[in-house]
């Protein structure tokens, strides 16, 4: 028989194999062996693809099967026969391309990471419906009330005035613009929650739900005005939907690692600790400044007053410093570590013209 592979027959019901020789003749492979004979039509055939280590498994259409142990010789009668690896499997057999390869994906990651979901999430961000903003922001708001939040100390009217303080400025910073089209404010809610770990802070969340901790409440009472560019800040956040792009920038990213390594899944569970204390970008913070700047000027108030605001966690943070032996960047409350510098932003709200 010419050019015939003897090699091992199973029919995929014994574990007994049956010796058998194979050959390939006008298109088909001819299996014969004691007693056997049987032919297959070559596309019918899933050949096994060429590795470095291993038998040589190939499945039949009927179920049954050939397997060789001796892969060289195998794959020495399968290229005698006219076969060649595809561009794929000879691809994985070289490791200067599978150098390459892996070169080119960890480009194309960072190239990713580096532009292209940051631009991607700055797109997709804004065309997500308030709705789904909304209960994105609610279930995280959940999720950190169970790490750092307690009970506000802070009295219902108190509470009432503030909101309806900052009701009333939030309609008078609109633009004539905005409303002569009738358009409404960025929606907010405005939570108090006593916040130890967290200090004298605030945060936004997607949708517009803005936390306030007593801590922050009780540093600039006396600074009421200050207060409220606090709250406009976190309002920026809202309106330039940072919290959401932060969101979508984590998505992408658990959709590239899953890509990758297959498995994203933690990724997206840490999407409201990632809300709470990672910082937003130092670009985003002075979008969210600048907005608080217009809100104050909007409301005839100048943005300088926001300068106690960083004098007051200065000497807070110095003082805890002082008390543990740590630095002043360790103490500093989770939300505000990683904003530009102090003097930067006194610099940018005392010196602000409209």
């Amino acid at each position: 028989m010419q050019d015939a592979l003897p090699t091992t027959w199973f029919d995929g019901l014994s574990p007994q194999g049956l010796a058998v020789s194979v050959t390939l003749a006008q298109g088909q492979l001819l299996v014969q062996g004691d007693g056997l004979e049987r032919t297959y039509a070559l596309p019918s055939v899933r050949w096994p693809e060429k590795s470095r280590h291993g038998p040589r498994l190939c499945d039949l259409p009927d179920g049954s099967s050939l397997q060789h142990a001796n892969a060289a010789q195998w794959d020495e009668w399968f290229e005698r026969q006219g076969f060649r690896p595809s561009w794929v499997v000879a691809t994985t057999l070289s490791w200067r391309a599978v150098m390459a390869s892996v070169l080119g994906i960890a480009v194309i990651a960072a190239a990713a990471w580096r532009w292209g979901i940051p631009a991607a999430s700055e797109w997709v961000a804004p065309q997500i419906p308030l709705p789904l903003q909304q209960r994105i922001g609610s279930q995280a708001l959940e999720q950190i009330q169970g790490l750092w939040l307690k009970p506000t100390a802070i009295g219902s009217d108190e509470q009432a005035r503030l909101r309806d303080r900052f009701g009333q400025m939030t309609q008078a910073a609109q633009t004539p613009e905005q409303r002569l089209h009738l358009q409404p404010p960025v929606p907010w809610r405005l939570h108090f929650y006593k916040a130890p770990a967290l200090g004298a802070n605030a945060f936004a969340l997607p949708g517009g739900d803005v936390v306030l901790t007593d801590g922050m409440v009780e540093l600039l009472r006396d600074q009421p005005d200050a207060l409220m560019g606090v709250l406009a800040h976190e309002l920026g956040h809202v309106e330039h939907h940072h919290g959401m792009q932060m969101v979508v920038k984590t998505s992408l990213l658990s959709a590239l690692v899953g890509a990758v390594i297959g498995d994203a899944g933690s990724f997206l569970t840490a999407i409201p600790m990632l809300l709470a204390t990672q910082g937003y970008s130092r670009d985003a913070e002075r979008e969210a400044d600048e907005a608080a700047a217009l809100f104050l000027h909007r409301n005839h108030i100048h943005p300088r007053v926001m300068a106690v605001l960083f004098e007051r966690l200065r000497k807070q943070a110095k003082d805890k410093s002082k008390d543990s032996g740590t630095s002043v960047q360790d103490v500093l409350p989770i939300g505000l570590a990683s904003h530009p510098s102090d003097a930067q932003r006194i610099a940018f709200f005392t010196n602000w013209q409209p």
